[in-house]
């Protein structure tokens, strides 16, 4: 019988999985009439499928920090074209948006966001195709995951339940949980903020302290700067003092070593705690020949 596969969280990673999908049953269908999966169901707490929480802000300051050819979702997708040069109207055509910074390589992270909206729905369509459900649940947040035997998992929403085969978590960052001891005190803000809703009770003329100095450290900065509600001193601190950097136009690529013999000679059941062992193991490795 057909699996049913629920996905939730509908970012960037939701959609990398629904085309990933796709692309084995597309290459399941011409062996065999009879699809292994009948309906694939995405619940997103928010508005908009594809964006999630890095590619939501809407600030041309914001920028990818991978060069935009290799920002494709599914780079090598045997069936469907990348999605840069749509040409049909519809959400398809937001995708032109993508390359409207002919001038960069590096454009603004909201553009790539519609590109993933575009995805989303791209596939979406195409699946209709196989037969497949792929549906997208959007302001539905799922509260509990349960298990109702081997082959069946209960999917509680606040709006609604769903039965699936299968349970793919998609979720994102969490939020951290450092210096949570600071939240609701006057001055802090336990996240980057990126909208005039965070930022209309801040004063621009008082400084502002930053704790860390990674990308989205970089990112509150310019914003700050860019939106005038810094015009003062912004104080970046940090335990190791490292900035980010843009990743190369061009990178040696890793073959993996460990990982596809072992889960080839496993079988199907492989325990995280295994799966993430091969997986540092192939990070040592990599760390060694880049160095």
């Amino acid at each position: 019988m057909p699996a049913k596969i629920a996905i939730i969280g509908g970012g960037a990673a939701a959609v990398a999985m629904c085309l990933r999908l796709y692309e084995n049953i597309r290459e399941a269908s011409e062996v065999s009439n009879n699809s292994y999966v009948s309906e694939i169901r995405v619940f997103e707490k928010n508005n908009t499928i594809g964006p999630g929480i890095p590619y939501s802000t809407p600030y041309d300051c914001h920028l990818l920090n991978f060069p935009k050819k290799i920002m494709t979702a599914i780079y090598d997708s045997k069936y469907l074209a990348n999605g840069l040069y749509a040409a049909d109207s519809g959400a398809e055509n937001r995708a032109s948006l993508f390359n409207s910074y002919l001038h960069t390589d590096y454009p603004p992270r909201h553009l790539y966001g519609e590109y993933l909206e575009a995805r989303a729905e791209q596939i979406r369509k195409e699946a209709i195709k196989l037969d497949i459900t792929l549906e997208f649940r959007r302001n539905t947040e799922v509260i509990d995951v349960k298990s109702l035997d081997e082959q069946n998992f209960l999917i509680e929403a606040k709006t609604e339940n769903y039965t699936a085969n299968y349970v793919v978590l998609c979720t994102g960052i969490m939020p951290s949980t450092n210096f949570r001891e600071f939240i609701g005190k006057e001055g802090y803000w336990h996240k980057p903020f990126y909208s005039e809703e965070d930022a209309k009770n801040y004063d621009p003329k008082k400084n502002v302290v930053i704790i860390g100095s990674r990308t989205s450290a970089i990112d509150t900065a310019l914003y700050l700067f860019s939106e005038k509600h810094a015009q003062e001193k912004v104080i970046m601190v940090s335990r190791r003092g490292l900035l980010p950097r843009l990743c190369p136009q061009e990178s040696d690529k890793y073959q993996l070593k460990y990982m596809p013999e072992y889960i080839e000679a496993a079988g199907t059941l492989i325990s995280l705690d295994t799966l993430l062992s091969l997986f540092w193991k192939e990070i040592s490795d990599a760390e060694v020949i880049k160095a």
